[in-house]
């Protein structure tokens, strides 16, 4: 093997820890959820997917993703969110049930709550008072397995 092919190969080998380090970093990401807000950003009986804009929610996002959905303004409408089908069952307005002494329940308060996404999935949900399973005020999370890192010989 001549000289110039080993230490090109060896300058590669010094990236590895470089690119493994730089993709950990990379990390999950916090997709936010407006309750109660229309992508117009006016109050209504929907679901906005804040990075996207789109009303009913569509959002997706991968395994190990949070969504936080938030209910905000100066008048808040009185809503919830609760899944309605696939791995991941949550009820969220004040909280959460059953995480950490949450309410469900719907409310007119100012509020957010974060669900972590652990399985690939197609998430439905709904607000308990303004929809049912994908009528009225519903919004869908699809969730997909993280790309990862990649490798490649060079000869």
């Amino acid at each position: 093997m001549p000289a110039t092919t080993a230490l090109f190969r060896n300058s590669l080998l010094c990236l590895v820890p470089f690119a493994l380090a730089t993709t950990a970093m990379a990390g999950s990401t916090n997709h936010i959820i407006n309750v109660g807000v229309n992508s117009s950003g006016s109050q209504s009986n929907a679901f906005t997917d804040a990075g996207s804009n789109t009303s009913p929610a569509v959002t997706s996002a991968q395994v190990g993703d949070t969504v936080t959905f938030q209910n905000v303004g100066a008048s808040p409408g009185f809503h919830n969110v609760v899944s309605n089908s696939g791995a991941t069952q949550f009820r969220c307005a004040n909280g959460c049930d059953g995480v950490g002494g949450g309410n469900g329940a719907p409310s007119s308060a100012n509020w957010s709550a974060t669900i972590t996404l652990t399985t690939v999935e197609t998430i439905n949900y709904f607000c308990e008072v303004h929809g049912a399973p994908n009528i009225g005020m519903f919004g869908t999370i699809t969730v997909a397995v993280p790309v990862g890192l990649q490798s490649f010989e060079i000869d």
